[in-house]
């Protein structure tokens, strides 16, 4: 990084629509002018929208012709004796444009829900000194089959003209509303409001022992 000037981040989701696209445009420059026998090579550039302001050689304005869109919605049972909750329904809904393999987007929602749920209720990770204090599975407490509910997804239809196809990109978007919903879930079940996360059966007795303190 000291020698190389700043890329932006990593956006890995961007791959499908930028670089899937520049291929779809090689090849269907490489198919027009075809040539049996020979060797040929296309070169395709990648090209900002116009209107969208972006300066390549100083990075700023905005990289990201387009954006997908997600809406999750997260029903919870809250025990407030114990503090322990049990998912009930997991709903996610999403718009990427045009879907390249529904098998692998189906994964994609499922595997990322997961992560992201269990972000919001169950791992929990602190450092003392700059050292991870969770050593192991058995202390960290990543999902099971038993925490996660079978989740109810749909995806619309919603094709982008400079995706290859259609198709916008999908990787993190699965994963970044699963803990805000199930925090606004809890939130909703105790009619108490929570400022961290994960929102582990510890922080919501000591929640409610603070509540009651309070009303009493």
């Amino acid at each position: 990084t000291k020698e190389v000037p700043d890329s932006g981040p990593t956006v890995a989701s961007r791959t499908t629509m930028i670089v899937g696209k520049l291929l779809e445009r090689a090849a269907k420059k490489l198919k027009d002018q075809w040539q049996t026998g020979v060797e040929q090579e296309v070169v395709e550039h990648y090209v900002h929208r116009e209107m969208i302001p972006w300066d390549e050689k100083t990075f700023t304005g905005d990289a990201y012709p387009a954006y997908s869109w997600g809406v999750n919605i997260v029903e919870v049972e809250v025990d407030t004796l114990t503090g322990n909750l049990k998912l009930e329904k997991v709903y996610g809904n999403y718009e990427v444009g045009k879907v390249i393999d529904e098998r692998i987007m189906k994964g994609q929602i499922d595997g990322g829900l997961a992560q992201g749920l269990a972000y919001g209720y169950l791992e929990k990770m602190t450092s003392k000194q700059g050292r991870i204090q969770q050593k192991s599975i058995s202390d960290y407490g990543p999902p099971t089959s038993l925490d996660i509910v079978s989740i109810e997804s749909k995806v619309f239809d919603n094709p982008y003209a400079d995706g290859p196809y259609g198709a916008k990109g999908a990787g993190e978007l699965t994963l970044i509303g699963g803990a805000p919903a199930v925090q606004a879930a809890i939130e909703d079940a105790l009619h108490t409001s929570f400022q961290q996360i994960p929102i582990t059966p510890e922080v919501i007795i000591e929640s409610l022992w603070m509540k009651e303190g309070e009303e009493g």
